[in-house]
């Protein structure tokens, strides 16, 4: 299944992997221990 996004089609997958980087780049940016 694939999901349109800005007029362009991507596959869940990719949408799932965006979304994981996106979340831990939120995470470790609220963290009060920085995560490099």
């Amino acid at each position: 299944s694939s999901l349109e996004v800005e007029g362009r089609k991507m596959p869940l997958s990719a949408l799932m992997d965006i979304c994981k980087k996106c979340m831990e780049c939120w995470q470790g940016a609220t963290s009060t221990t920085p995560s490099e």
